[in-house]
């Protein structure tokens, strides 16, 4: 278990100087995992809750993973980018990524007709919200909480994995290897994860196998 220290100059508050952001950098056989300390009184345990679309998240998943910390990241590189988080449980601070962009990532459908698919199935994908001053817009409701690809990685390959921010059914949505058509609906989902989780930590070979507890919507 190691301390790493990033620290990057505030182009906001120049006054400040050179800013500090502690990581808990935990090693694992087959990789590193950084671990977003988040700040004092200001995670879900603690009350704070800036970001709400957490409860959107099955409680197994959200108190497992992200109750008192700040995101769990598997990097390509340190020190690793605040933005991507991929391979394991993303926070919504930074890295829950709307739907329409890992559609454009797999590069096989246009963004269009991918989402013309998906909300065909999943009509609360996007919804019409209103903004401060009661003016209407579209929001893609629809974020990937997990991205199993490494970070460096795009293509139709991996599992990832959805909740739609304004819910709290915890329902968890999957596309496997790309296949918009054919979303499907994580079961038992806590489970699944934290089994996926011990395979990847473990350094287990192969991709994990999510079907088990998988089914098309």
């Amino acid at each position: 278990m190691l301390l790493g220290v990033s620290t990057f100059d505030d182009p906001v508050h120049e006054l400040r100087g050179k800013v500090m952001l502690p990581d808990l950098i935990i090693c694992f056989p087959s990789c590193l995992v950084v671990i977003d300390p988040g700040r004092l009184n200001d995670n879900f345990a603690d009350g704070w809750d800036s970001f709400g679309s957490l409860l959107a998240l099955p409680d197994g998943i959200s108190k497992s993973w992200l109750w008192r910390a700040g995101g769990w990241k598997i990097p390509a590189t340190l020190p690793a980018s605040p933005l991507i988080s991929r391979r394991l449980v993303a926070h919504p601070r930074s890295s829950w990524v709307p739907v329409n962009r890992i559609i454009q990532s797999f590069g096989r459908l246009g963004v269009d007709r991918g989402m013309s698919a998906l909300i065909d199935k999943i009509p609360c994908a996007v919804e019409t919200r209103q903004d401060m001053d009661g003016k209407a817009y579209k929001w893609t409701a629809m974020r990937c909480f997990l991205d199993t690809r490494p970070s460096n990685e795009a293509g139709p390959s991996g599992d990832q994995f959805f909740v739609i921010d304004s819910h709290r059914d915890g329902a968890v949505f999957h596309i496997h290897r790309g296949d918009v058509a054919s979303i499907r609906m994580l079961e038992s989902p806590s489970q699944a994860i934290d089994a996926y989780s011990s395979h990847v930590l473990s350094g287990k070979p192969g991709e994990f196998d999510f079907m088990p507890w998988s089914r098309i919507v």
